[in-house]
């Protein structure tokens, strides 16, 4: 499962003090631009320490046009051990190089509502709410991201699926593909409230990027069962089965792009002498 490439940070007073997404620290040249949604589906947030920090900025990936960015930010309340989360749009500037676009984001240079955010009101002790981008569309109009819900970080009751229009700056639901699954089973006498299920979101179909594709699956036992491959349009009006077998995966498209920090022996060494700088041991560095 892939992880955030984006280096969390944390904002202490984003109103006034620069939250720059990127790790200011690390070597700007050891940045290079990737394909975010690769492979198809496998984008998280990595909420390890965000207990500690209280904030992270995750996930930040821009459209195929380079003229926005999209990113997570999470939040953690102690008092209630309570985690939310919002999702913003940044707007690059065209002057720059893709790469230092990217690199010179910072929160203060936010849209200031956000694409949608957590719902406090339906959100209690111990319970999450975290959004996602999957992917931009080609057109960089559109963004696919995943919304979760649960328990201590790693226990997801359910995923949902939203696409926000930039160009109507319109919110669609795609969760008429939850109830059509739900239909789906029923039908053939397996009644998913029982049973531990959810969805995993993959992408926009490269063919037809009015389509969404994603998977589902149960769990019965500590056993993944297998629940079709689905296709719910980008209006949330329909939803369909299009496949019961796992291996039938059609192409998904991969637009947004995201940087990777790729170390050279330098930063290597740099990480080194910060650990050894914390223990009794001297690092020697090599001749």
């Amino acid at each position: 499962m892939c992880v955030a490439f984006a280096i969390p940070c944390y904002a202490k007073d984003i109103a006034v003090e620069p939250s720059y997404i990127y790790d200011q620290i690390l070597d700007a040249s050891n940045y290079r631009i990737v394909e975010y949604n690769y492979p198809a589906g496998s984008r998280e947030l990595n909420l390890f320490g965000l207990g500690k920090m209280r904030q992270y900025n995750l996930n930040a990936v821009a459209a195929p046009d380079f003229n926005n960015l999209v990113y997570s930010e999470v939040y953690f309340y102690p008092d209630p051990r309570v985690t939310a989360c919002a999702l913003y749009i940044i707007p690059l500037d065209v002057s720059l190089s893709k790469r230092e676009a990217i690199l010179s984001v910072s929160t203060k240079d936010k849209e200031q509502k956000p694409l949608i955010e957590t719902d406090y009101t339906n959100l209690y002790p111990f319970k999450f709410n975290t959004f996602t981008p999957v992917d931009w569309n080609k057109t960089s109009d559109k963004v696919l991201f995943k919304e979760k819900l649960g328990q201590n970080y790693d226990q997801v009751y359910l995923t949902k699926l939203y696409i926000y229009d930039m160009t109507e700056e319109k919110l669609y639901d795609l969760n008429i593909l939850r109830t059509r699954i739900i239909d789906y089973w029923t039908k053939k006498g397996v009644f998913l409230v029982d049973y531990k299920w959810d969805i995993a979101p993959l992408g926009f179909l490269k063919e037809d990027e009015n389509k969404v594709i994603s998977a589902a699956y149960g769990y019965y036992k500590n056993e993944r069962r297998f629940l079709g491959l689905w296709v719910v349009d980008a209006k949330g009006r329909f939803a369909y089965l299009i496949s019961e077998t796992e291996n039938a995966t059609p192409a998904i498209s991969s637009n947004g792009s995201c940087l990777k920090f790729i170390p050279d022996m330098g930063d290597i060494y740099k990480k080194q002498r910060k650990i050894d700088a914390k223990t009794k041991h001297r690092y020697i560095e090599p001749k």
